[in-house]
């Protein structure tokens, strides 16, 4: 970690032991102007760092949990892996930064302004009134982020999870949501003009159906949805029948992009190699299912049966997995047990509270930003 003056390392460690309950006081950093500092990994949580212009900073992986940075400038800044949930981010300009793969969720950045690099003023004429956001937020997540009547005309939010975030009103035009998690998303009185939709995930509710309907990239997802719907049908049936009867689904190295898994029975269904995305698991049995090396996104496993499931190597980033079971399956009359295999799986900004894990498993597995 480097910054420019032992002074404000100070203030940096003693905002760490204000964190620790060992004294030393949260930061309060306000209209400074700091570049070239290099802080990552660091819990900036709480923090008041309104006001302020960053030039070439770099925050990587840092938290930024319930802080203030009202009115702050961040400027060919780095702020990719960062977590900004819950934080106060009215005000705020990004110019040319990267704040790709972060999460967002709860935010609050209402009447936020952006404008593409093409077309936004220069940076170094910008005061503290700009709002003007110029950056990418692909793989963020967005969840219930507040960014009504936002400008982010031509803004990119590939593969960025806007499951429930408030969007009305806003200026969407030109914005690139190729892949983005789109489920229960408030686009009312948005403009929507040319806005990029390819393989992004839909409610399909009235309400989405009424804005996107006729769209390729609508279309295409209502018929994906209803291919896996029969696949998953079948699958029940399998398990209905003993074997007998339909076909044990198989989605190994397929791309799963919004599909309601909710309450279904998916024992022994095969998901290696696949890349799962704002999928819903909640109260569905995945027993015994195999999700080796899976690259899982935005995904809710809430009250989940995963027993013997077998997530080795599996990278999951923004999921929630409150309640759910990794504990032991029993087979046999109980003469068999078998745990859910989590050997090497990483856990990235998931919320693991509640969920039935052992000491062992915690070993095997890597928690990043993600609470337990």
């Amino acid at each position: 970690m480097f910054v420019p003056s032992a002074a404000l390392r100070e203030r940096l460690l003693d905002h760490l032991r204000s964190l620790k309950d060992e004294g030393g006081a949260l930061l309060d950093l306000r209209d400074d102007s700091i570049s070239r500092m290099v802080v990552e990994e660091f819990p900036f949580d709480r923090a008041i760092m309104s006001g302020n212009r960053f030039t070439n900073c770099s925050f990587i992986g840092s938290s930024f949990r319930h802080s203030f940075l009202m009115r702050s400038a961040f400027i060919h800044c780095n702020l990719s892996f960062c977590d900004f949930q819950s934080a106060n981010l009215r005000g705020i300009s990004l110019y040319y930064s990267d704040v790709s793969n972060s999460n967002l969720s709860q935010a609050d950045a209402g009447a936020l302004q952006m404008k593409s690099p093409d077309v936004a003023d220069d940076p170094k004429d910008a005061d503290t009134s700009s709002k003007w956001l110029v950056t990418d937020f692909s793989g963020s997540n967005f969840r219930g982020a507040n960014l009504s009547g936002a400008n982010l005309s031509k803004g990119t939010f590939r593969g960025a999870n806007m499951e429930r975030a408030d969007l009305s009103g806003a200026d969407l035009t030109g914005v690139d949501f190729s892949e983005a998690n789109l489920r229960d998303t408030n686009f009312s009185d948005a403009s929507l003009d040319d806005v990029k939709l390819e393989g992004a995930t839909f409610s399909l509710n009235s309400a989405s159906r009424a804005r996107f309907g006729n769209t390729p990239a609508f279309i295409a997802f209502e018929k994906a949805n209803a291919k896996l719907v029969k696949k998953l049908d079948a699958h029940a049936a399998w398990i209905e029948s003993g074997g007998s009867q339909g076909t044990k689904a198989d989605f190994s190295g397929e791309i799963i992009q919004g599909a309601d898994f909710r309450g279904r029975s998916l024992a022994a269904v095969e998901f290696s190699n696949a890349m799962i995305s704002a999928c819903q698991f909640d109260k569905a049995s995945l027993a015994a299912a195999r999700l080796e090396n899976c690259k899982i996104s935005f995904c809710s496993f809430s009250s989940c049966d995963l027993r013997a499931a077998i997530m080795n190597g599996a990278e999951i980033r923004h999921s929630e997995f409150s309640e759910a079971d990794f504990g032991e399956l029993e087979l046999r009359g109980g003469r068999l047990r078998i745990p859910a295999e989590i050997n090497g799986t990483v856990f990235i900004g998931c919320n693991l509270k509640d969920a039935k894990l052992r000491d062992s498993q915690m070993r095997q597995a890597e928690f990043r930003q993600s609470s337990r």
